[in-house]
């Protein structure tokens, strides 16, 4: 059976399975009675619990004096399964006021209808004008609108200037400015996953990008701004460049991309703490803040709930007591995850260790069951530093063991796995220092910093430094 046709019409919602009927029942878009009676029946059997479907009930329904045949259902459900995707791609496209209209565009002019190609034209030019957005898709529509008027005045027997120069300008604009986008991800990729991409022609784009001062276009400024904070981390001045044209540009993207462009600089913002710059957790907390506040942190209204607790924490390190606290309340609900448990769980344990409330801190963690396995890491993380916190050193090596086993056998991505064990070995013998010793707490504290990946690092500082 159709497993394909099954799970989409599952996951269609009321208003769409009823648009759906009546789209299937347009003799415009389906002109098979049998299509529509397989609908029907699928229709009524997803109202029930769990969905059960026989296919020789289904076919004595559809095909009432004929013997079974599989391939003449199979052939009906891949029917149907055409007409429910064909009405999906017309919604698409009535929700994309501007695909419809070079879609229009294009029809006039293969028509040869002239003055109703240039109305459409001027209707779509005034629209644009009225928004403000200069992402990748605003320069990718200019190139096609460019397009259409260039194949529009080419192909007909009119006298008019072709203007290619604002044609080519604006395929240049939206390839330049991808081009960054895209290389901004391999960065990423490469970091987490050590693997290589081959990028064409990019060394050209990065030149004539600096030649030409392109990155003055936002949308060129803000993606070449954050390729250098990632291929040029010492060189701070790229990042707040990218800070200021974030904040000069804010109107000038959708959701979706100034997410993109923030949770990138966010990275590089974490990849500083990582090495021991302090000084930007308030440069992450007020990217957070600022993504938070205009909404581009949410998908569908929902939050990350890796974002969540990476919020909790950046508040958190910054004594933002109160502000964390209503943060991991308010945001609770709105966690993008099944297991909204685990994540409130390990932020509100965050929040008790900041705090200072070790005990408590044990004691949630030991009763709660989190499932999800980072945030299992994460806990445990908090964990074994509240054992040490409480002088609880039997706990605390029997936690640890544990731990390093937990770590070992389970096949995690090698960043987190060098982080978890550095952790662990660095727990370990931070508690077996000497506080008397001055130069054995010297010693940890100079190795300590020379780690590259530990993501506790500043802790472990803190500690050594409290046995001074």
């Amino acid at each position: 059976m159709n497993n394909k046709l099954i799970i989409l019409l599952q996951n269609l919602d009321k208003r769409e399975l009823s648009e759906l009927n009546k789209f299937i029942h347009s003799p415009y878009h389906n002109r098979h009675e049998r299509v529509i009676a397989l609908y029907d029946h699928l229709r009524k059997g997803l109202r029930k619990e769990p969905f059960d479907l026989d296919k020789d009930t289904l076919f004595s329904y559809i095909f009432p004096d004929e013997k079974y045949s599989d391939s003449k259902l199979r052939h009906l459900f891949s029917y149907l399964l055409d007409v429910i995707e064909s009405y999906l791609e017309i919604k698409a496209l009535e929700s994309d006021h501007f695909e419809r209209k070079i879609k229009l565009l294009r029809a006039y002019r293969r028509k040869k209808l002239y003055k109703h190609f240039d109305n459409t034209r001027v209707l779509l030019e005034k629209y644009d004008s009225k928004h403000s957005k200069r992402d990748l898709e605003y320069h990718f529509q200019q190139y096609q609108l460019s397009t259409e008027v260039y194949d529009q005045v080419a192909s007909s027997t009119r006298s008019e200037q072709i203007n290619l120069q604002e044609l080519t300008d604006n395929l240049d604009i939206f390839y330049i400015a991808s081009k960054l986008k895209i290389a901004c991800h391999v960065l990423m990729f490469k970091n987490l996953f050590k693997k290589e991409h081959e990028m064409l022609l990019f060394e050209h784009v990065l030149k004539l990008v600096e030649e030409r001062k392109l990155y003055s276009i936002p949308i060129v400024g803000i993606y070449y701004h954050t390729y250098m904070t990632l291929t040029r981390p010492q060189e701070e001045k790229y990042f707040f460049e990218l800070k200021q044209q974030l904040s000069d540009n804010a109107d000038k993207f959708t959701k979706d991309e100034t997410r993109d462009i923030h949770l990138l600089a966010i990275n590089y913002c974490i990849r500083k703490l990582n090495d021991g710059h302090d000084r930007y957790l308030e440069e992450v907390f007020t990217l957070y803040r600022v993504a938070l506040n205009n909404e581009a942190l949410l998908i569908e209204g929902k939050l990350s709930p890796y974002t969540y607790i990476n919020i909790a924490s950046a508040s958190l390190k910054l004594f933002n007591y109160d502000w964390a606290e209503d943060f991991i309340n308010k945001y609770r609900d709105q966690l993008n995850t099944n297991d909204v448990e685990s994540f409130y769980t390990y932020a509100k344990a965050q929040w008790l260790f900041a705090t200072s409330r070790f005990s408590e801190v044990t004691d949630l963690l030991l009763q709660t069951d989190i499932k999800d396995f980072f945030a299992q890491l994460q806990a445990r993380v908090l964990l074994l530093k509240s054992y040490f916190e409480l002088s609880e050193f039997e706990l605390m090596d029997s936690g640890v063991e544990n731990f390093r086993q937990l770590v070992g056998r389970k096949k995690i991505l090698a960043y987190h796995k060098t982080n978890y064990s550095n952790f662990a070995r660095y727990l370990k013998r931070l508690s077996r220092i000497n506080p008397n010793d001055a130069d054995e707490i010297q010693k940890f504290q100079d190795q300590v910093r020379k780690v590259d990946i530990l993501t506790e690092k500043s802790w472990f500082l803190e500690k050594a430094r409290e046995m001074t």
